[in-house]
């Protein structure tokens, strides 16, 4: 392969990446899958025929993943600008490692699919199968981050979401691969063949297939709604560069405590929630600040909300601080609390704090306070309310953390979120597009209040039936639909297993072209 040959496939690498992320929300145009991938389908091909196909193949796989996590996680660099004067220099710095490093995952993948590489459809399944393990190591691996999976590209429907209920996050995106990859036999020759025609027609009918299933599992009508049981979500919209500056305290609190108090839209609430962080103090050490809360409550009315609580040693010297969620009643008192569990690296603590120091860096590392994390996932319980799972932030994203090891099955998911961070940028939209996917997974409604959108309620089929959306500050008073079975989701990776093997079962020694001499 010649240079500018080189470099044209490179570009098309780059190129087929970035516009993979506008197949997801808030865009939802899953037609694009239909040109990413076949064409780093068509990228392999080119690799398979040189000399060195796995050093060419790595290239691709990693330059397709920069331009898919630079053009999907932009916004990320948002959050740089709230303490601008510490981060904002080093923001393009991070964001190009934050690809290049998440890059590496389907450059893995490439690799192990060039190295089973084969003629017709078995190359659209062993690239939907490595780069399926590879996204779930994604999920894992360093804390995990599995954002804009393939398989959230269901997302785009109601009716395709439905899926998510059998194969969970894992399972679409395999599906999401090889559906959209195999219209690339669409270029083998003879077109008309029956290895061409028959793979393709099942791909085809697999697709109308879950098509079917959704409309028919989605039912026509809404479902009931818990008895006795009206939500009030506050979504105050607070300035973060204020949030801890004490001179905006009073203001802030008033926001909270005026939204709150708004007439409400039907029926009087019951519970009110406000987001993560919410009050401007720590509730546990502001007695005057619970007592207002307490006054603002009717008889019999709770709060829950996300807070910072904190820890101190017997000298009353500070230790440690949770990120978590409370829960306070109309006589000022704290009736329960969750501590967020999954932190976010460079976010909620520092990796490697004393390099940071170490290299000079001190003023990033001082930034960063003593956060610990939680004890593990929970149930909570708030009185009037279904028993329910807390959620913090991006907690919600990790599919396999969201039900309790044991204990009962809660009767809805919460997530208190505080997007503010980043803006009005497509990052909000994509967490609550990954939220909508937790409760088809689970059978349960989320409720999900966040500081500046997108706040809403969404039933067990991810339908969603209220929404404030983002950047609009107010309130949504909203009834909590109820839970549904739990989905009965199929053995994904046994039945990929079988796929799997069954597809790629005549793979002999890998024979690449010879080079011209």
């Amino acid at each position: 392969m010649s240079w500018p040959q080189w470099v044209l496939h490179g570009g098309l690498a780059i190129l087929a990446g970035a516009i993979l992320p506008f197949a997801f929300a808030p865009y939802d145009q899953a037609w694009v899958f239909l040109i990413s991938w076949p064409a780093l389908i068509w990228l392999m091909d080119q690799c398979a025929k040189t000399g060195h196909p796995r050093r060419r193949a790595a290239m691709i796989g990693w330059l397709f993943g920069i331009g898919q996590f630079t053009a999907g996680l932009y916004w990320i660099g948002a959050a740089f600008f709230v303490e601008a004067e510490i981060f904002a220099a080093i923001m393009p710095f991070a964001i190009a490692a934050l690809a290049m490093g998440l890059g590496l995952f389907p450059m893995l993948a490439s690799v192990l699919a060039i190295s089973i590489w084969q003629q017709g459809y078995r190359r659209v399944v062993g690239l939907a199968l490595t780069y399926t393990m590879m996204e779930w190591l994604r999920g894992h691996i360093l804390t995990g981050f599995p954002w804009n999976l393939p398989g959230h590209v269901f997302a785009f429907s109601t009716v395709s979401l439905q899926s998510a209920s059998l194969f969970g996050p894992d399972g679409l995106s395999a599906l999401a691969i090889l559906i959209a990859g195999m219209p690339v036999l669409l270029l083998d020759r003879p077109v008309l063949s029956r290895r061409v025609i028959i793979p393709l027609g099942l791909v085809i009918s697999l697709a109308l297939g879950l098509g079917l299933y959704g409309a028919i599992r989605l039912p026509a009508q809404p479902v009931d709604k818990v008895d006795g049981v009206r939500l009030r979500l506050v979504q105050p919209v607070t300035d973060l560069a204020q949030k801890w500056n004490s001179q905006y305290t009073r203001v802030i609190f008033s926001n909270l405590m005026n939204l709150s108090a708004l007439p409400p839209t039907g029926a009087e609430p019951t519970h009110l929630f406000w987001p993560e962080a919410a009050p401007p103090f720590i509730l546990s050490e502001s007695p005057n600040g619970l007592a207002a809360i307490a006054d603002q409550l009717k008889p019999g009315r709770h709060l829950i909300t996300g807070a910072v609580r904190i820890d101190r040693d017997q000298d009353g010297r500070l230790t440690q601080f949770y990120n978590s969620l409370q829960v306070v009643d109309d006589q000022a008192r704290l009736l329960a609390s969750y501590d967020k569990v999954h932190l976010v690296p460079f976010g909620e603590y520092l990796p490697a704090r004393d390099l940071f120091d170490w290299i000079g860096l001190r003023a990033i590392a001082a930034h960063f306070g003593p956060s610990a994390p939680g004890n593990g996932a929970m149930v909570l319980f708030a009185p009037g309310l279904p028993p329910f799972r807390p959620l913090i932030c991006y907690e919600s994203i990790f599919a396999d953390e969201i039900m309790p090891g044991s204990g009962a099955r809660p009767g809805f998911l919460l997530v208190a979120t505080d997007t503010a961070w980043f803006g009005l940028s497509i990052g909000p939209a994509q967490h609550f597009a990954q939220a909508r996917m937790r409760a088809v997974e689970n059978g349960l409604p989320l409720v999900q209040v966040a500081n500046a959108g997108i706040s809403g309620v969404i039933d067990p089929f991810g339908r969603v039936t209220s929404m404030i959306g983002l950047g609009q500050r107010g309130m949504l008073d909203a009834d909590l639909p109820v839970a549904i079975d739990p989905p009965m989701p199929l053995p994904v990776p046994l039945l990929l297993g079988i796929f799997g093997l069954l597809a790629m079962r005549r793979i002999g020694p890998i024979r690449w072209p010879a080079l011209p001499k």
